[in-house]
C-alpha cells in the first residue's frame, strides 16, 4: 500500500521522491496562475503544478520588450524548469532570485518587486506557500 512504480521501474513509499525523475511524468493538463506586474511595462509571470506547494514550471513572457530581452526571459525559465525538474529545491531557486535589484517598483498591497528575477522568486513563494492574492 501506498507504493508505486516509476517509469524507470523503482519502487517508491509513500512521501518518497525519484532523484533520477524527481518530478515524475508531466500530466497533460497542469493548473497554472498568471500573475501580471508593471516591470519594464507589462510581465506576466506564470507559476503551475499539480502540488499546490511546489511549482512544476515557470513562464515569464513580456509586452513590448525588445528581441534580446525576451531571449534573456526565456533562457531563465528554461533554467529554472531544468532545475525544478532535476529536483533543485524551490527554496534555493527562490532564494538565489530573491533581492536582485534593477528598476524597483511597488505593485498592488504594497509589495516592492525590485526586478523580474526579484518577481519570479515572490510568485514561486508565494505559490509555495498557497497564499491566495498577488505577491506576498
Amino acid at each position: 500500500m501506498g507504493e508505486h512504480r516509476t517509469r524507470k521501474n523503482h519502487r517508491l513509499g509513500d512521501g518518497e521522491v525519484d532523484m533520477a525523475d524527481p518530478m515524475g511524468e508531466r500530466p497533460p493538463v497542469v493548473k497554472s496562475e498568471t500573475v501580471h506586474l508593471p516591470i519594464h511595462g507589462h510581465t506576466f509571470i506564470t507559476t503551475g503544478g499539480e502540488d499546490p506547494h511546489r511549482s512544476r514550471e515557470v513562464f515569464i513572457k513580456g509586452d513590448g520588450y525588445v528581441p534580446c530581452m525576451r531571449a534573456a526571459l526565456e533562457g531563465m525559465a528554461r533554467v529554472i524548469n531544468l532545475a525544478l525538474e532535476e529536483g533543485v529545491s524551490q527554496e534555493k531557486i527562490e532564494k538565489s532570485l530573491m533581492g536582485i535589484v534593477c528598476c524597483p517598483v511597488w505593485v498592488q498591497g504594497g509589495t516592492k518587486v525590485n526586478s523580474i528575477p526579484d518577481a519570479i522568486a515572490q510568485e514561486l513563494r508565494r505559490h509555495r506557500r498557497s497564499a491566495p492574492g498577488a505577491l506576498s
